[in-house]
């Protein structure tokens, strides 16, 4: 399996805690890490190592150039601001930065933890299709679509956890539209590279199931209603036992305010790596530990129905771990 994803020195512990909960529950897999990086460390590096050859996996390092990313858009007027470095656009180089030989790639974002296995994902049949992801419930309503200038109906998948067809991305040299997207429409690109994606790739793509990109708001029912019923239904079976869980809104589970229900996952895979004994980091802004906080108190008031808010009402066990 070869695996990617992009990081910085200030995400290496996340991404090393996801490469152990995925090395954990793969043990019969040979797996291959690749790094998208531009400026990591010597001892980044050999943490990422540590955890990788830990489990006699490989692990290789691409050395990115941001002045290559010059085009791409951060947190311009007008855009989200969540996005500060260009790591994020790493993952449209891949067809240049990784060797022809590897034909197709998972791609996953340094905040998730992997639960079981990867094969059926791996396996997946993506032949004429450019990607495969799994919905993204934050950005479908129709304003995003009239943002992005094509049909709802079309659908916008989550960047987090991706299956890349690297054969397709070189055959029709998809870096070009890439480009011309970010060039043309900067003021459009609210979620950065996750819209250029979904945008260039609105018709050619393939759709995962949830419980490959368990996103926090699948947690609120009221917030992915307006998704059709299948994928309702798939996100119901998954909530229980999901295979990755993508903490992809509100505080991450290394930080001290974090009250996602699944944060205990994450802490149990980093109690197996050399950050066991690292303290918890500061949370969000003010605004931000004040709208969670709300949240909990309205749960525990009795505010939300169970069919409204699904894990925070059942699932206090795992709440304020």
């Amino acid at each position: 399996m070869e695996i990617v994803c992009s990081t910085d020195n200030n995400y290496v512990m996340p991404t090393g805690v996801m490469m152990c909960s995925l090395c954990e529950n793969n043990r019969d897999e040979q797996v291959r890490f690749h790094v998208l990086n531009s400026d990591l460390t010597d001892g980044s590096k050999a943490a990422l190592e540590r955890v990788a050859k830990g489990y006699g996996q490989e692990i290789v390092f691409h050395q990115m150039r941001d002045s290559d990313l010059a085009d791409f858009p951060i947190g311009r007027e007008g855009q989200s601001l969540h996005i500060s470095s260009l790591a994020t656009y790493y993952r449209l180089y891949l067809g240049e930065c990784l060797p022809e030989s590897i034909k197709k790639v998972i791609y996953l974002d340094g905040d998730v933890i992997v639960r079981g296995s990867l094969r059926e994902m791996w396996d997946t049949d993506i032949a004429g299709y450019a990607i495969a992801g799994a919905p993204d419930t934050g950005n479908n309503g129709v304003e995003h679509y009239n943002r992005l200038l094509y049909p709802q109906p079309l659908g916008y998948f989550n960047a987090g956890v991706l299956l890349i067809n690297l054969d397709y991305w070189r055959k029709n040299n998809v870096k070009e539209d890439f480009l011309r997207v970010a060039q043309e429409h900067p003021e459009r690109l609210r979620c950065h590279d996750q819209d250029i994606l979904n945008y260039v790739f609105r018709t050619c793509k393939k759709r995962l199931d949830a419980k490959f990109n368990f996103q926090t708001d699948y947690l609120f029912e009221h917030r992915y209603l307006s998704l059709s019923y299948d994928i309702i239904a798939e996100i119901d079976a998954a909530l229980d036992n999901p295979v990755i869980i993508h903490y992809v809104v509100g505080p991450k589970p290394w930080q001290r305010d974090c009250i996602h229900p699944y944060r205990a996952e994450f802490l149990k895979y980093r109690a197996k790596t050399q950050w066991a004994d690292m303290a918890l980091l500061p949370g969000d802004s003010l605004k931000v530990r004040l709208k969670h906080g709300l949240i909990k108190i309205l749960v525990d008031m009795g505010f939300f129905k169970r069919e409204n808010l699904v894990a925070y009402k059942f699932r206090k066990d795992a709440v304020l771990v």
